[in-house]
């Protein structure tokens, strides 16, 4: 069995703010599967200002067959209608 290899010393001072980072060290190695569009869907409101998981969360809910992304998150929600998403929010 191959050794685990140990990340980077600047891997753990990478910025929480920086999961396309994270990704492509845990890719790097094999050690993981990624579904690459959930991904890059996070990195798209990320990248807009909102929180990755948002993004993420947006993209599994229409691919497990949701039609409209709810949340309590002003932000999200403004986000991913920008984004021409059905996005409502709960008050």
């Amino acid at each position: 069995m191959k050794d685990k290899p140990q990340p980077p010393r600047s891997f753990f001072s990478t910025p929480r703010s920086s999961p396309l980072r994270c990704h492509a060290y845990a890719n790097s190695y094999g050690f993981c599967a990624v579904n690459r569009p959930a991904v890059e869907a996070g990195l798209a409101i990320l990248n807009a200002g909102g929180d990755f998981a948002d993004g993420l969360i947006a993209f599994e809910g229409r691919w497990l067959g949701g039609e409209t992304f709810v949340s309590f998150d002003k932000k999200a929600v403004s986000l991913l209608a920008q984004q021409g998403q059905p996005a409502r929010l709960l008050a």
